[in-house]
């Protein structure tokens, strides 16, 4: 058994974790349940999404050939798409993106939906 056997395993399950899209069902879920309890659903969504979007940050960094981590590469090389730009830069180029999609767009949409809802007459 070689010492790179353990590590394998690790980041075969987490890859499988994360393209069955299991952190994005408990976004979602964390999203629900904290919405009554923070009084808006927004702030709900934000926890939720934001714990989302630091896990595919975390993902892309560790096990790159991961589902996420091929999205932020991505993102990243869209953003910078030279030769010679390191890998570091380029997965912060795409993890800032990813940060703005996957926490960003759903906070605001909450946000959004929420004060039309206020809006409407009862």
């Amino acid at each position: 058994m070689t010492t790179d056997r353990p590590a394998d395993v690790v980041a075969l399950a987490w890859a499988v974790v994360d393209l069955l899209q299991v952190p994005l069902l408990l976004a979602v879920y964390v999203s629900f349940r904290l919405a009554r309890r923070l009084g808006a659903g927004w702030k709900g969504v934000a926890i939720g999404f934001g714990a989302y979007a630091t896990w595919v940050a975390l993902t892309a960094r560790v096990v790159p050939s991961s589902p996420s981590g091929l999205v932020v590469l991505l993102f990243g090389l869209l953003l910078d798409p030279r030769r010679e730009t390191p890998p570091g830069r380029t997965w912060a180029l795409g993890a800032s993106v990813a940060a703005a999609l996957f926490w960003g767009v759903p906070v605001a949409v909450a946000w959004l939906l929420g004060r039309a809802r206020r809006a409407l007459p009862r």
